[in-house]
């Protein structure tokens, strides 16, 4: 059930971006993203977002690239669509998989 649900999310995402929800910083942090292929690709960590509070970056605690631990990888803001609660990245999972670690410290910077 819960994989149809997460299905109907990515087509409505593909097909519809005019869905797509205002972001709201404190409660996409922790919430699990999806790529495009439907496969769970980790949990959000951090929300940048721009002077007019659209999504500028998202950095997601991903899966190690050996499966040991997580690791923190940012995607433009342009990358993720938010529909009823679910974030939904425009890439597939192998993508994702081979985005560059950025350090944790400089995403504390930030805030």
């Amino acid at each position: 059930m819960k994989a149809t649900h997460l299905m109907l999310a990515v087509v409505m995402v593909l097909s519809s971006p005019a869905l797509a929800e205002r972001p709201d910083r404190s409660r996409l942090i922790g919430t699990t993203i999806y790529s495009s292929d439907g496969a769970e690709v980790g949990t959000i960590a951090d929300v940048s977002l721009d002077e007019s509070g659209r999504l500028s970056a998202v950095r997601i605690d991903a899966a190690a690239r050996l499966g040991f631990g997580t690791r923190r990888v940012e995607i433009p803001g342009s990358a993720v669509t938010i529909v009823r609660g679910v974030a939904v990245l425009a890439v597939p999972k192998e993508a994702v998989e081979l985005l560059p670690s950025v350090d944790v410290q400089e995403t504390n910077a930030d805030q």
